[in-house]
């Protein structure tokens, strides 16, 4: 177990961290709205800013999903952004349901998701590209869960 000082730094560090941190999710929540922009989703994609409350919603088709930002210590005792993806649950509004948790440095590398074979640039939460992407497979996760395969 740490000693207290430790602690007590670590505490300060991601005190002072966390607006670097929130302000990544941030430039992801604004990078990734670029979706809509796309002549394939342009009106079925929607994103609704609650940034204030630490998330924001996505809503594709029928599909609404949320993107919730905490912040936590890593196992070296680094300040880390970690962004969950959600999809709430008709049945329990109380218990969503997981579909992706990625973590962030304070530039923005990303761990938790791997990097698709197109991709030359390293994931960054705050790149255009890889917020799309991230909001991109979340839905496709979303859409593809609980389908039977279906016969050819």
């Amino acid at each position: 177990m740490p000693n207290a000082t430790t602690i007590y730094r670590a505490l300060e560090e991601l005190a002072r961290r966390f607006e670097v941190l929130h302000q990544k999710f941030s430039e992801f929540f604004e990078a990734a709205q670029y979706m809509g922009d796309r002549k394939c989703f342009g009106p079925i994609v929607k994103f609704d800013d609650h940034l204030d409350r630490n998330c924001f919603t996505v809503n594709f088709l029928d599909k609404t999903l949320i993107f919730r930002f905490s912040s936590a210590l890593s196992e070296t005792n680094s300040p880390v952004g970690t962004v969950t993806c959600l999809e709430p649950n008709p049945d329990d509004e109380s218990q969503p349901y997981d579909v992706l948790t990625i973590s962030f440095s304070t530039s923005g590398k990303i761990y938790g998701i791997d990097k698709p074979d197109d991709f030359e640039d390293p994931l960054n939460i705050s790149d255009t590209v890889t917020a799309i992407f991230i909001v991109s497979h979340c839905v496709y996760l979303t859409l593809r869960k609980g389908v039977q395969a279906q016969p050819s």
